[in-house]
């Protein structure tokens, strides 16, 4: 089970690294293309130290070439931008390509303001990419993009509509608020079941019950290489092959701190 889990963690990571490969920022792009360097063709900017770039990037407000000079003598904004640009409320000139391209170029975003949307639209107007709904990620600032979305094929739907591995079912712990992942299983009491444990310890708050008296230590303390309770049955063979660094932390709370986390690092990488 540990290890399917791991295998399971490692995808999350590949799923990340895809994201944040596939989601390079435009200006970050924009400067990587430059360095990178082309053949000259007829009508391009040709840099002091003979770099080419573009036509239409000379004057767009970004230094391409590394001196600066395709910015340099460029019409102020109270010039007026040109009938190939847009124009911010704060006067900057942005390609008119820019436009509706579901990135805010402009200060204030207004360059993404009223354009249709071709994927899915948030309540506050943002647009995402139609296969982010019921991705698992909230997307939308309300996350209205994951609700009412039903559990995938190799997901458990919990009684009250969370979703959950399908592995997770009857694996000796409850994941489900009201347990019933781990009921009507084929086995005898879990270990783990709230039920076994003494009426002194918080299952809930991530505390373990030592079986030889009524000590309680937190997950934490398990299988870390430091004997807890008196009989040592925090550090035995059985518990620590059994539930590895799972038991570390409280594993009713595994499921949304995990999306919590995916989640806030998608939302980074986006920036």
């Amino acid at each position: 089970m540990q290890a399917t889990r791991l295998v399971f963690a490692l995808l999350f990571g590949a799923l990340l690294i895809g994201v944040c490969m596939a989601k390079p920022s435009k200006k970050a792009l924009k400067l990587q293309q430059t360095r990178q360097g082309f053949p000259c063709s007829s009508g391009d900017y040709v840099c002091n130290d003979g770099t080419c770039i573009f036509s239409f990037w000379e004057c767009d407000g970004i230094d391409d070439c590394s001196g600066g000079e395709d910015e340099a003598n460029c019409p102020s904004a109270s010039a007026g931008c040109s009938s190939y640009d847009f124009t911010c409320n704060d006067g900057s000139c942005i390609p008119g390509y820019w436009q509706c391209d579901t990135w805010d170029d402009c200060s204030g975003g207004e360059d993404e303001a009223g354009c249709p949307c071709d994927g899915y639209t948030c309540n506050d107007g943002d647009c995402i990419p139609s296969n982010w709904e019921c991705d698992g990620w909230d997307d939308c600032d309300g996350g209205e993009d994951e609700a009412n979305c039903p559990c995938g094929s190799y997901e458990y739907t919990c009684n009250d509509g969370d979703c959950i591995p399908d592995y997770w079912e009857c694996d000796y712990i409850v994941d489900c608020d009201g347990g019933e992942d781990e009921a009507n299983c084929p086995t005898s009491t879990p270990y783990f079941s709230s039920d076994f444990f003494s009426n002194t310890c918080d299952y809930n708050m991530g505390e373990f019950p030592c079986l030889y008296s009524d000590e309680c230590v937190t997950f934490d303390d398990m299988c870390d290489g430091e004997t807890d309770c008196s009989g040592g049955e925090d550090e035995s063979d059985m518990i620590c092959c059994m539930y590895g660094d799972s038991a570390k932390r409280a594993p009713k709370k595994r499921w949304e701190k995990m999306t919590r986390k995916v989640e806030q690092k998608k939302r980074a990488m986006r920036k």
